[in-house]
C-alpha cells in the first residue's frame, strides 16, 4: 500500500508541472512523513491554481458585456442594458417608427427594397466592437437574413437625436416589420479591446 501511494504521488507530482523554479517535495518519499509532505504540497498548489483559474475567469468576465434581447408575447421587443436593466418597446402593428431612451424601431418599405431595423442603445457597455449570438432562436427559419453593425460617435445620431450614443443596429433582409421572431431571444456580446 505504501508503495503504491508512493508511486501515485510521484506520478501525479511529475505529472503536474507546478514546481518550477522550486524544489519538488515529491521527489522523495521514502517515508510517510515526506509522503504527507508530499499531499500537503500537493494541495497548496492545486489550490493556488483554482484561485488563478477564478481570477482570470473574472478578468475575462469583465472584459466583456453581454446584453439580452428578444421578443415576447405580442410584439414587445426586450432589452436587458448593460448593467441588467430590462427595456422593453411595444411595436404594434410594426409600421411605425417608435423609441425610447433604449430601444428603436424603424419600419422598413417594400418598395424601396428597405428593411426594418431594432437599434439598441449599448450605454454602459465595454464598447462597441459586438456581434449577435443565438440564446433561444428555436429554428433556422427564425434567424435567416438577420445581420448586423455597431457604431459610435454620430453614426446614429439620426435615430438618438444625438451624438456619441453607441448602438446595436439589427435588420433581417426581405422583413418590413418585425425583424424578431416570436419568441426568438439573442445576447448581444461586446468586448472590450
Amino acid at each position: 500500500m505504501k508503495k503504491q501511494l508512493a508511486i501515485s504521488l510521484l506520478a501525479l507530482s511529475i505529472s503536474t508541472p507546478v514546481w518550477a523554479g522550486q524544489d519538488n517535495p515529491c521527489a522523495d518519499l521514502s517515508d510517510i512523513q515526506k509522503m504527507a509532505a508530499c499531499i500537503t504540497s500537493l494541495q497548496t498548489k492545486i489550490q493556488e491554481q483554482q484561485e488563478e483559474i477564478k481570477n482570470l475567469r473574472g478578468k475575462k468576465f469583465r472584459e466583456m458585456t453581454l446584453m439580452g434581447i428578444g421578443r415576447e408575447s405580442g410584439n414587445t421587443i426586450r432589452f436587458d442594458d448593460a448593467t441588467g436593466h430590462r427595456h422593453k418597446l411595444d411595436l404594434g402593428d410594426g409600421t411605425k417608427s417608435l423609441q425610447n431612451e433604449w430601444i428603436a424601431f424603424r419600419p422598413g418599405n417594400e418598395e424601396k427594397a428597405q428593411d426594418a431595423s431594432l437599434y439598441f442603445n449599448l450605454t454602459g457597455s465595454l464598447s462597441y466592437a459586438c456581434t449577435l449570438l443565438h440564446s433561444d432562436d428555436d429554428s433556422l427559419q427564425s434567424s435567416t437574413g438577420l445581420y448586423s453593425a455597431t457604431g459610435g460617435g454620430n453614426d446614429f445620431t439620426s435615430i438618438w437625436g444625438k451624438d456619441k450614443i453607441n448602438t446595436f443596429a439589427l435588420s433581417r433582409e426581405k422583413y418590413v416589420s418585425y425583424v424578431l421572431a416570436a419568441y426568438a431571444s439573442y445576447k448581444i456580446l461586446c468586448i472590450k479591446y
